[in-house]
């Protein structure tokens, strides 16, 4: 099986055991701005700056994937203020001199 699928001719406790090494070992990694993909994002109608989308949508308790299509031009907006104020989404890219620029 060369690795490709570990799990193959084991007993239900050693997958057990596998699955639970393996969710171990991946926790808190690959989420937020420890993903290799996170990018930046800002919320317009705030100002407010976050290093993924997982944290933006963690902070307003906002749909990560409806902060995703706002962010792509997909949706005018994601998520309200108390106040009922649309929250704007966009990507940021930062420069070497650590200022920022707007996508979008």
């Amino acid at each position: 099986n060369k690795g490709r699928k570990p799990w193959i001719n084991k007993s239900e406790t050693e997958k057990e055991e596998w699955k639970k090494k393996i969710s171990e070992s991946r926790k808190g990694k690959y989420i937020g701005k420890n993903s290799g993909a996170a990018k930046s994002i800002i919320c317009i109608t705030t100002m407010r700056i976050f290093e993924s989308i997982v944290d933006a949508g963690r902070y307003y308790n906002c749909d990560n994937s409806r902060i995703t299509k706002c962010c792509k031009g997909e949706r005018k907006y994601c998520g309200k203020l108390e106040d009922g104020t649309e929250l704007v989404w966009r990507y940021v890219k930062w420069n070497h001199n650590k200022k920022y620029v707007i996508l979008n």
